[in-house]
């Protein structure tokens, strides 16, 4: 009896630390879908970007999924990545470093 316990512990425990967690799901911004730029509101595709849009840290992103970030360098989005409006580069529910245009 008293292992059901702990493990119903160690569960609810765990519930709670993963609850705290923020994903591309819950926010606004844009994700790469099939080669076109879509807008997120609240995690939902909200159409296409259709004009260069900053986010608060100063990334912008282009309606074709060119990024340029504060210093200048370009990077492109690639499908599956998503730009959160604070500027946090996500793939899927995972930050991720963007590739360099020029690679």
């Amino acid at each position: 009896m008293r292992k059901i316990g702990s493990t119903t512990c160690l569960i609810i425990l765990t519930l709670f630390a993963f609850a705290g967690i923020s994903n591309a799901a819950d926010e606004n911004g844009v994700i790469m879908h099939d080669g076109k730029v879509m807008m997120l509101n609240q995690g939902q595709a909200d159409g296409t970007l259709s004009h260069e849009m900053t986010m608060d840290n100063g990334i912008k992103v282009m309606p074709d999924g060119t990024v340029m970030m504060k210093d200048g360098k370009e990077m492109k989005m690639q499908n599956g990545t998503a730009i959160m409006t604070d500027g946090r580069i996500m793939h899927g529910s995972h930050a991720i470093p963007m590739r360099k245009e020029n690679q």
